[in-house]
């Protein structure tokens, strides 16, 4: 009995330190990617041409991979001329989807498309939930910085709304917004937490393990050492 106690207070022991061990190295992550790079980013962007004032603004940013970014798209119609078949697009890198919008949006490719009629003196306003694709499905993005500890590589990218008299016709105005994208391993995984944090089980898991089977060896060794005793 007393054996068996023995080697259980060492798989005690050695699950206690590998568990020490885990959290220790999850918190010496947490610290490494606790300063993630930055790029300059707006938080809205607006311009006027032809007395139509377009203004883009968004939610956050900074994204993760699977990140769904809220935009709000402002159309003021200052100009004399009326537009009954204003055309309203919000243009989003590759790889980025539409989730939902307001009023309905359609997506061709990397466009979302309003159509609407924006009397002379009035304003529209559009919204839409869009997730944020990878670095690799938007690899043309520039400029991109890598964090050396941690392998999170955060690109800076650009999301531009437009409003033009038709689907035919030319731009009237455009607003931009610079956003960071970042991946790392744990997007990579589709496991990513808050902050893109995620705990990994393996150290503890091989450490149970080898506690276990060290716990048994010992405890069989030794009923076989009693039993040729007897």
């Amino acid at each position: 009995m007393r054996t068996m106690m023995r080697s259980a207070a060492a798989v005690g022991v050695v699950v206690a330190a590998a568990m020490t061990v885990g959290t220790m190295s999850t918190l010496a992550a947490r610290a490494g990617s606790g300063a993630l790079p930055t790029l300059p980013t707006d938080a809205s962007a607006s311009s006027t041409g032809n007395g139509v004032r377009v203004e883009i603004s968004d939610d956050t940013r900074s994204a993760h991979s699977g990140d769904v970014v809220d935009y709000t798209v402002r159309v003021d119609n200052d100009s004399p001329t009326s537009y009954p078949a204003l055309e309203v697009y919000h243009l989003v890198p590759a790889g980025f989807q539409l989730v939902d919008s307001s009023p309905n949006a359609t997506q061709q490719d990397r466009t979302m498309r309003w159509t609407a009629n924006v009397p002379s003196g009035h304003t529209v306003v559009f919204s839409d939930q869009v997730m944020a694709g990878t670095v690799e499905e938007s690899d043309h993005l520039t400029p991109h910085v890598r964090d050396a500890k941690t392998g999170t590589r955060t690109d800076q990218f650009t999301s531009t709304a437009c409003a033009r008299s038709s689907s035919t016709g030319p731009a009237l105005a455009c607003g931009t917004v610079r956003e960071q994208l970042t991946d790392g391993p744990d997007a990579i995984a589709g496991v990513a937490g808050p902050n893109g944090k995620h705990w990994q089980p393996g150290l503890l898991g091989i450490a149970l393990l080898v506690a276990l089977y060290a716990g048994f060896r010992s405890f069989f060794r030794k009923r076989g050492e009693q039993g040729e005793e007897a």
